[in-house]
């Protein structure tokens, strides 16, 4: 993320998508965050939320929580129409 340097945050684990402590990361709401990720982000959220749901995920931030859970729902819904749970929708060849 460009929009300041999370690194110095108490708390702050390089695999997090959206940082506790970042005003701005915990200001997004959950379509405003999704909306704003390039390709790259997106797919790490994507991956993220599949190993919260299936293996626990230690460094998770409390502003990301929403995020990942959202996440995982679409999934889930996904999986239902045929895109293998837990599988980013881009890397399913049609």
């Amino acid at each position: 993320m460009s929009h300041g340097p999370h690194e110095s945050l108490p708390g702050w684990n390089p695999g997090q998508v959206l940082a506790d402590g970042c005003r701005e990361c915990e200001s997004r709401t959950i379509a405003g965050a999704i909306g704003r990720m390039d390709s790259e982000t997106f797919a790490r959220a994507w991956e993220r939320a599949t190993e919260a749901e299936r293996d626990g995920l230690a460094g998770v931030s409390g502003a990301e929580l929403p995020l990942l859970a959202a996440l995982w729902a679409v999934a889930v819904q996904l999986s239902r129409r045929g895109v293998p749970l837990g599988e980013c929708p881009s890397a399913v060849s049609a």
